[in-house]
């Protein structure tokens, strides 16, 4: 479906091809022990009790900082989510009032944090560290026509980066449906989400529709 590029800022914007979408990453190494403090400290109730349950600190702090991005990019802070019976969470009507997007979508991985918004269609977002997987989560996630993509691809570092390439496509289109990663992972299309690898990380951002 294309591609999309990023600009270099502590909480950088991610400029894509979807009308009335903001895309943000950061990462928790750009920010000291003490302003990971604080913005825990800042975070409302509902989202600190959230965050205090990671049992890692790197954790808590990826949460934190997702939430903190997503303040930023909506220019309010929300007071509570509403959530599906999937578990995607979106902006109660109070928050609505006070910001010009209406839909989001969070995502964190390794020591990266990545937030999408949009008012114009249901989004979804995902950021996954590139790394080494068994081959039997490939087979779980690939339909055949992508698995024999995958096994096409002969250099090991190109086809680890194709599977997680495939992987957040499904999952970012999943989140933006509303229904989470289903049983059948292999049937979720890969091509309805942009993609990009980024310094060791791929990200996926789609909508609904």
């Amino acid at each position: 479906m294309g591609a999309f590029c990023s600009s270099p800022e502590r909480i950088h914007r991610v400029y894509t091809e979807l009308e009335g979408v903001q895309v943000a990453v950061s990462d928790i190494r750009l920010y000291t022990d003490f302003e990971l403090q604080k913005m825990f400290e800042e975070l409302p109730e509902f989202r600190k009790v959230k965050a205090g349950r990671y049992k890692y600190t790197k954790d808590r702090d990826l949460k934190t900082l997702a939430f903190h991005m997503l303040c930023q990019l909506l220019n309010t802070t929300p007071l509570s989510f509403k959530v599906n019976q999937h578990g995607k969470p979106s902006l109660v009507e109070e928050d609505l009032a006070h910001s010009s997007f209406t839909h989001f979508s969070l995502s964190t991985s390794g020591t990266k944090a990545m937030v999408a918004v949009s008012h114009t269609a249901p989004v979804g977002a995902d950021i996954e560290q590139v790394r080494a997987v068994e081959d039997g989560v490939i087979e779980c996630a690939c339909s055949d026509q992508e698995m024999d993509a995958l096994a096409a691809v002969e250099d090991s570092v190109q086809r680890r980066r194709a599977f997680f390439e495939l992987w957040t496509s499904k999952e970012a289109y999943s989140k933006a449906l509303g229904t989470g990663l289903s049983p059948d992972i292999r049937g979720i299309p890969s091509d309805r989400a942009l993609t990009l690898l980024e310094d060791g990380y791929c990200l996926a951002v789609a909508v609904a529709g």
